[in-house]
């Protein structure tokens, strides 16, 4: 299956509360797909400031090239 992730997931993923949430999604990675939609990534592309890159890795640990 197929799952989008928005900004606001993503944000919450990184608070240390749902650590346990973020470690089952990367367990699952090998049963789902999980993507971040071009329009998001365009987004923080456009940020000017370095929190971006941050963001970035954190999403590619999820989604990978996906």
């Amino acid at each position: 299956m197929r799952i989008y992730l928005d900004s606001n997931v993503i944000q919450d993923l990184k608070e240390a509360e749902n650590k346990e949430l973020f470690d089952l999604i990367l367990l699952d990675k090998e049963r789902n797909l999980y993507c971040y939609s071009e329009a998001h990534i365009q987004d923080l592309v456009k940020d000017g400031t370095d929190h971006k890159l941050y963001d970035m890795d954190f999403m590619e640990t999820i989604v990978g090239n996906n």
